[in-house]
């Protein structure tokens, strides 16, 4: 984009139309617009944004209408002539107003091109092609604000921004086309994972309904058999009452029977009362005698340990005594502890036979449990004979039982054999059950058949859609493979964008150094600025270190931003002039004459907005020789300023 001519018309300060036309010579790339504060340097800077993206605020638009003009109801707009990848486009937005107040329309914007107007709903998007909003920071701002490029903070507003600049665009929306294109994929495959849900309900549904016709089935089957046994049934019965002379028979032979279970019962009775008795004399008191022979014998055992027991302390005593005699000058007996009498004391001592009665109470011990061993072994012998014919006892009554249980058996199958022919009556009355029943299970066969195969065709029609289903499912792998392959994409597009501007960096940061050492007048101190993974930017000392931003003067921060802002122009995507409000309001004389040779050689569009004192001294020589063009503003009154061309 390349600025011809600019067209203030009652914007603002501005009163009436205002015209400047902006200088498009290489050697002379600047226009200098001269004015003191308040006489409508920032009007120009803020008519170019307006009219490039408008302004929804209320109270903004209201600012933007000049207070004179809006009382006589004059039109309010800002023009742009400029060109722009070959054709020239003019740019008229406009503010609608009547007599004294705003109207409620929005402003309306038009945009002409070589000739041809822009239909008004893609005039913005044209707009944003040329030069994104989002970018426009970092050609038109405030000479004064613009070292907050370079704070520690803020960088996420200006990341976006520097991409756009970078012309990175294209890739960022790529990048972000496949990102939207893959939550398209994810709701799409969350709609078929959700039909895929839907498949295990109708798996489960099938199990169901297998499981029901295959109850149906069995019961059918139990059914079947349940009717042949009905016609087993009714057949023995009409067989029955034609035998119905046989039951006398039958009925003899049960009461022979019934009288063999009562000898049966009699015999097991008298079997259980020899156990009883068995028990009482025989086995109890064998154990009984036994046991009180044993008591008798160990108390017998314990009185003889007892004995032994104080003959072995009495002998103790004995030769504790005789030890202490030994050792004392004088016997108990009252005659001298001489040697001879001290030897027969000795000859004494070792004459108590205590080993020998050790001996012997050890050999009568194992006599006396000899003795118990023999007494306990009879009796266990005697035991077991008990417990033998116990034994037999038993089995006498189970066989008696077992004949006994035989019989009752065979007079019940008597007793019903009886029944089932023995009485007519009765059996006629079980025959008309007997057909009557089979009459039921032959109408539930009916309806179970007739249930089996609903439920049939219900198997059916649940595999056929979890066939259909399974189809879904093979979209399904597709969908996970197109979501794949966007992920791929997606993260190849991220590298390349990052990629390509680590390539634009370097030369960037180049580019911005150079211009940084040409105007700060630390050349010596600094290495030069950078720019790193994160969009952050500052400056790199000449020692490796690089400062908080925080520490560095305003000045300097001016002079890194500038450098910063015309290194990226030099690479950028989008080509704009450069319009700067008050560039060196923070600036010594040495850097603002750096700048001022600097800004003449950078050979681009370049608009000042600056004050008489800016032009003072060399810096001002500089600036007005590189000037193809220079206006004033000529301040006559509140909502009264004007431009006047003196180039």
């Amino acid at each position: 984009m390349k600025l011809n001519k600019i067209v203030l018309n009652n914007f603002r300060i501005l009163r009436g139309s205002n015209e400047l036309l902006i200088s498009r010579e290489s050697t002379q790339p600047l226009t200098l617009i001269i004015g003191n504060n308040g006489t409508g340097k920032t009007t120009v800077l803020k008519g170019i944004q307006w009219a490039l993206y408008g302004e929804e605020d209320y109270r903004e638009r209201l600012q933007n209408v000049n207070t004179l003009a809006l009382r006589e109801g004059e039109e309010v707009f800002v023009d742009l002539n400029f060109d722009y990848d070959g054709s020239t486009y003019v740019l008229r937005r406009q503010i609608p107003v009547q007599r004294g107040s705003l109207t409620a329309k929005p402003d309306t914007v038009d945009l002409v091109a070589d000739g041809v107007p822009v239909p008004r709903e893609y005039v913005q998007s044209k707009i944003e092609a040329m030069l994104p909003k989002d970018a426009s920071q970092f050609y038109f701002f405030d000479g004064e604000k613009i070292e907050a490029y370079v704070r520690d903070l803020g960088w996420i507003e200006t990341k976006k921004a520097i991409t756009l600049v970078l012309g990175l665009e294209e890739i960022q929306r790529a990048k972000e086309h496949l990102e939207g294109l893959s939550a398209e994929l994810t709701r799409s495959i969350s709609k078929e994972l959700a039909k895929h849900s839907d498949l295990e309900g109708l798996a489960r549904e099938l199990d169901e309904a297998q499981n029901e016709f295959e109850g149906l089935q069995q019961e059918r089957e139990q059914l079947k058999k349940q009717i042949t046994v009905d016609e087993a049934r009714i057949r023995e019965l009409e067989v029955a009452v034609k035998e119905n002379e046989t039951v006398r028979e039958k009925a003899k032979l049960v009461e022979q029977k019934k009288g063999q279970v009562r000898q049966a019962e009699e015999s097991i009775n008298d079997i259980e009362a020899k156990v009883t008795r068995g028990n009482e004399r025989a086995y109890l008191r064998v154990l009984s005698s036994r046991i009180t022979m044993l008591v008798s014998h160990t108390q017998a055992q314990l009185a003889d340990l007892d004995m032994k027991r104080e003959r072995m302390l009495q002998n103790i005593g004995t030769v504790i005594a005789y030890e202490k005699v030994l050792a004392d000058p004088k016997c108990i007996c009252g005659r001298p502890m001489d040697e001879q009498h001290r030897k027969q004391i000795q000859a004494r001592i070792l004459s108590i036979p205590e080993e020998r009665g050790m001996l012997e109470q050890l050999e009568r011990r194992r006599v006396e449990l000899s003795d118990h061993l023999q007494v306990l072994t009879q009796a266990q012998v005697e035991t077991k004979q008990v417990r033998g014919e116990l034994e037999t006892l038993q089995l006498e009554r189970e066989k008696a039982e077992q004949l006994r249980e035989k019989l009752r058996v065979e007079i019940t199958d008597g007793e019903r054999e009886i029944f089932s022919v023995g009485d007519l009556k009765k059996l006629e009355e079980s025959l008309t059950i007997a057909r009557r029943d089979s009459y039921v299970d032959t109408k539930s066969l009916s309806e179970r058949e007739e249930k089996a195969e609903t439920a049939r065709l219900r198997v059916n029609e649940v595999r056929a859609k979890i066939d259909k289903l399974k189809v879904d499912d093979q979209r399904l792998s597709i969908l996970k493979a197109q979501q794949k392959l966007v992920g791929t994409l997606s993260s190849a597009s991220g590298e390349l964008h990052f990629e390509t501007y680590k390539a634009k960096r370097s030369r960037i940061e180049s580019e911005a150094t150079r211009i940084f050492k040409l105007i700060t007048n630390k050349e010596l101190d600094y290495d030069g600025l950078y720019l790193d993974d994160d969009f952050r930017f500052g400056i790199a000392a000449r020692d490796g270190t690089k400062p908080p931003m925080a520490h560095v003067s305003p000045g300097e921060k001016q002079v890194a931003a500038l450098s910063f802002i015309l290194g990226l122009n030099r690479y950028a995507g989008h080509k704009a002039p450069i319009i700067m409000d008050t560039p060196m309001g923070r600036l010594d004389n040495t850097h603002r004459e750096n700048m001022a040779q600097r800004l003449r050689e950078v050979g681009e569009q370049i608009v000042l907005l600056v004050t008489d004192s800016d032009l003072n001294g060399p810096p001002g020589e500089i600036f007005r020789k590189g000037a193809g063009k220079t206006f004033t503003l000529d301040y006559k009154g509140l909502y009264d300023s004007h431009v006047q061309d003196v180039s």
